[in-house]
């Protein structure tokens, strides 16, 4: 079954990805804004209670690792990494035909004529 993340966790889970083994200190530095060291912790112990990641101890912190491969989490990493296109407009044939001609016109007079 194919895992699926939250907004939040797939932002962790993404530098956890990128960077490898990471303290909670490590994962805040790296998050585009600002969050508490609990909310990293506590999101952080949810993606480990869900089996996604899991930690050992280095003195009095954690050190958390993915424990399920970017590729295995499929479309939803995928699209928190490349963005969905946008739509392209419709264009007239017409006009493309026009704009090629355009183009392709070799001095500034065939580009008017062109053009009119």
């Amino acid at each position: 079954m194919q895992p699926t993340f939250t907004d939040r966790e797939l932002d962790i889970m993404a530098i956890l990805w990128h960077r490898g083994p990471s303290t909670v200190a490590e994962v805040r530095e790296r998050l585009s804004d600002r969050l508490a060291h609990n909310t990293v912790l506590t999101v952080l112990t949810v993606l480990e209670e869900k089996g996604y990641v899991d930690h050992t101890e280095e003195g009095k912190a954690h050190r958390f690792r993915a424990r399920v491969k970017q590729e295995t989490a499929g479309a939803t990493a995928a699209d928190r990494v490349v963005p969905t296109p946008a739509p392209r407009p419709i264009v007239n044939h017409d006009l493309q035909v026009r704009w090629s001609e355009w183009l392709t016109a070799s001095s500034p007079g065939q580009r008017l004529a062109v053009s009119a």
